[in-house]
């Protein structure tokens, strides 16, 4: 479970150009829920995401991660139990390392580093199971610099190297933006996949509505960082895409855009 309590957010503060993002901002998120949220450009969702890690500090306001207080604990102590996806492929990997490689350094999150191996030879067969499970033919490709590959592999990798070890939140942030069409729906599928076998607490950002309503268990949009629509798994199924659009379209009316 994650908290944000009157969460207040504020860029360039006490300029004139200053802006409010959040204002007393409050959202809980509860254990095994994936939660996918949309909104138009500015509406808050990435800060949301670099608020919950820790990128940036809020103004005022509390976080909680299962009932903790992680306000003011630095992002590489979250990073702890947060696993994270990023839109830009080369991000989360490695690229002069192998597969292999990049799997082990995943593997050891967490544990303290010393003069030996990296990769160890009893965890090699381990490592190649788990990238059958991605079914797209990487195990055979172990020893291939993690640059080299696609962006659609090298996100699936991406995917399996946050969940690989025990992790309390997932965060998605566009993971799929940067990848054609197919390549977008294969790491989606794939995403759902483990999220569900997992049993993981997921918060997915995407411009794409149809993967916002046919993937996850609650769906939210933002607007000039309010939550102006949230969507139990009952209510979710009862939507479709034309009705997030239109929902959109009202947005814009009202505020003149």
């Amino acid at each position: 479970m994650i908290e944000l309590k009157n969460a207040s957010k504020y860029y360039n503060p006490g300029l004139v150009t200053q802006t409010c993002v959040f204002n007393n901002f409050n959202l809980k998120i509860n254990e095994s829920e994936f939660v996918s949220i949309v909104g138009s450009n500015g509406s808050g969702k990435t800060t949301l995401l670099n608020i919950i890690c820790g990128s940036i500090p809020l103004e005022s306001g509390e976080i909680f991660l299962n009932d903790e207080n992680i306000t003011n604990m630095p992002e590489y102590k979250r990073m702890k139990r947060i696993g994270r996806v990023y839109q830009n492929p080369s991000m989360g990997t490695c690229p002069s390392l192998n597969i292999i490689e990049n799997l082990s350094l995943a593997k050891n999150k967490n544990k303290p580093f010393s003069l030996t191996k990296l990769v160890k030879k009893d965890e090699i067969d381990l490592f190649k199971e788990q990238l059958k499970f991605l079914n797209l033919g990487l195990e055979d490709k172990c020893d291939i610099p993690m640059g080299s590959l696609s962006g659609g592999q090298r996100q699936a990798v991406a995917l399996l190297m946050s969940t690989m070890i025990d992790i309390d939140f997932l965060i998605l942030d566009e993971h799929t933006a940067a990848l054609d069409p197919k390549t977008a729906d294969v790491i989606m599928e794939l995403t759902n996949k483990i999220v569900l076998e997992k049993k993981l607490t997921a918060l997915m950002v995407t411009h794409n509505l149809k993967y916002a309503v046919n993937y996850g268990n609650r769906l939210i949009m933002m607007h000039e960082g309010k939550n102006i629509l949230d969507l139990n798994e009952t209510d979710k199924k009862n939507i479709v895409v034309d009705d997030l659009l239109n929902k959109f379209y009202d947005i814009s009316i009202e505020y003149g855009n």
